[in-house]
């Protein structure tokens, strides 16, 4: 059974932006096109989107959402909601993520399950269809943010995976292993590498009665035999391709759709956005900067900075993703874009028109920055609301001129759902120490000098040597009285004395003792409770992987998860497990 608490701690918000974007703060939510706490911006957007997106459009996207994902092996409620996008009502609520090893961090299938929540809550209210979609992140190229999955138990384990590759030396100075600027999608994986890394997974976690069940997931995801595989592409194994595979086998009959950059022929959609970048790319890169500066004004923090010789999209050689820059040409007023061929070590220089065509020729090698990946997707697809968390609910702040720019509007941007797991075993910590949720905001350090036992031992000591002064003090006075007349009671006095005081150290050892071992089971309580909820110093779902908890409680962990979790609720949550 699931019992669910809420926070209003900030520590839960990861910052000051997210947390009033969080709670509706007026002065954040100007940077937005839309406030998704007012239904009637959401009905705003959708009227926008029901008058604004192609027919034709829907149609060439929706086959190649339905090709992509059939090769997935997805349900038929994936390709029911892959034909419905075929329709003028038909929108998406989308969200994405970069494709981390066995799923990544827990947030991401929150992330999912939002998406899935958020879509149903507005078919109801929109009174039309609203499919949910998974922006699989595969040309992003940060290696090390992908490849590690991590597991508590009685300590926080990482099972990592090396990335394969060549190393270059020639023509460009301290690059050594440029593999590590490949795209996901450009990184091939051997199946035996992956069942390697299932193997050490399985040796990492507690085995369980559904330990089987994991590990028959996670190795048939990674053959390519249980998959309808419709390209070449597609066949390889690489960490988006295994992601997919995995999100889609176990959000199976939900309906949720994935979309993959690199699907083939998608990138072709994206080249009036290319054209207009390569036009304007000093406008928008100001734009978001001033954006940034507004919110620091403000006493927010600037998430993105741009360069303004820069373009706002890559072209990929190699696998490996290229910068344009953009330079004046000597004694002329047209300009040159450069783009670094690493691999080779040479840099190809070209105008504005040959850069267009290179465009054109090869639209696959195309790779969208922070900035034109969201403009992207809002342009092929009719999406009502993405769902984002702290970072990208800080991109969209810098953003909002960028649509307008490009004649567009943001769509509704929603937060997804945070939570905390509470473990039985947690529960029993915090009841043993006293501490609440509430108190989690302060320090480690702090709440080790609240509550720890040393205080209380401290006065119990005191207590005690004012007890045996007392008593000391009154045989004294008899001592005084009977020193005179029965100067043999005074032997008496002397043992009664020397006895009380020993009881009295007696007693304050055992206390003592007591107190030390209590303030010990504390001590372990609260380091419980500090490795669970903020393992590696990071909060719990930013790091741990859901495989910690479906190896426990089985998949139907996600199915509770999928009950409990309410669009209409925004708050960072604490999910206590009996």
């Amino acid at each position: 059974m699931f019992t669910i608490k809420e926070t209003k701690s900030i520590k839960f918000y990861y910052s000051r932006l997210y947390y009033d974007f969080i709670h509706g703060n007026e002065n954040l939510l100007k940077y937005f096109h839309f406030d998704f706490h007012k239904k009637d911006d959401l009905f705003q957007r959708a009227d926008h989107l029901s008058s604004g997106y192609s027919g034709n459009f829907r149609q060439d996207v929706s086959k190649l959402l339905e090709d992509y994902n059939r090769g997935l092996g997805c349900s038929p409620e994936t390709i029911k909601n892959c034909i419905k996008l075929r329709s003028d009502n038909c929108m998406v609520v989308i969200g994405g993520q970069q494709p981390g090893l066995f799923t990544g961090p827990v947030f991401i299938i929150y992330k999912i399950i939002s998406i899935i929540r958020l879509s149903e809550f507005l078919s109801g209210l929109l009174k039309t269809d609203v499919v949910p979609v998974f922006w699989n992140a595969s040309d992003d190229s940060n290696f090390s943010q992908i490849n590690s999955a991590f597991f508590l138990d009685s300590r926080l384990s990482e099972v990592s995976i090396s990335k394969p590759g060549e190393s270059f030396k020639k023509g460009y100075k301290n690059i050594e292993r440029l593999d590590a600027k490949k795209r996901f999608s450009d990184i091939v994986l051997e199946r035996e590498t992956i069942l390697s890394k299932v193997g050490e997974l399985l040796n990492t976690i507690s085995f369980t009665d559904f330990t089987p069940s994991v590990k028959k997931l996670l190795e048939s995801c990674a053959d390519n035999t249980q998959f309808k595989i419709r390209s070449k592409k597609q066949g390889l194994l690489t960490p988006s391709s295994y992601f997919s595979r995995l999100i889609t086998k176990m959000f199976s009959g939900t309906g949720l759709i994935i979309i993959d950059p690199n699907a083939e022929g998608l990138k072709n959609k994206g080249l009036e956005l290319v054209k207009n970048d390569i036009d304007n790319f000093t406008l928008i890169s100001d734009a978001v900067n001033n954006r940034g500066s507004a919110l620091e004004a403000e006493g927010y923090h600037s998430q993105l900075s741009l360069e303004r010789d820069t373009l706002d999209f890559f072209i990929v050689k190699n696998g490996i993703r290229q910068k344009i820059r953009v330079r004046q040409n000597a004694g002329k007023k047209s300009q040159v874009f450069s783009i670094m061929n690493f691999s080779e070590g040479k840099e190809l220089l070209t105008d504005r028109k040959e850069l267009e065509s290179l465009v054109s020729a090869n639209p696959d090698d195309l790779s969208f920055n922070v900035i034109l990946r969201p403009l992207f997707q809002d342009s092929i697809l009719p999406v009502v609301c993405t769902v984002c968390g702290p970072g990208e609910a800080a991109y969209f702040a810098q953003t909002k001129d960028v649509y307008e720019f490009f004649n567009m509007r943001q769509p509704v941007i929603y937060p997804r759902f945070s939570a905390t797991i509470i473990e039985n075993k947690l529960k029993k910590s915090f009841s043993r120490t006293g501490l609440k949720y509430e108190d989690l905001e302060l320090d480690k350090k702090e709440i080790i000098e609240r509550i720890a036992g040393s205080g209380y031992g401290e006065a119990v000591k005191h207590e005690l040597y004012d007890i045996e002064s007392f008593f000391k003090s009154g045989l004294e006075k008899i001592r005084q009285r009977l020193a005179d007349k029965n100067p043999g009671a005074l032997n008496a006095i002397d043992r009664t004395e020397a006895a009380v005081s020993k009881e009295l150290r007696s007693l304050s050892g055992k206390i003592s003792s007591e107190i030390l071992s209590k303030d010990n089971i504390i001590a372990t309580d609260l380091e419980k409770i500090y490795s669970n909820i903020f393992p590696g110093g990071q909060l719990q779902e930013r790091i741990v992987n859901v495989f910690n908890y479906i190896n426990k409680y089985d998949f139907i962990f996600l199915k509770k998860l999928n009950d409990i979790i309410d669009s209409r609720e925004f708050t960072h949550k604490f999910i206590e497990i009996d």
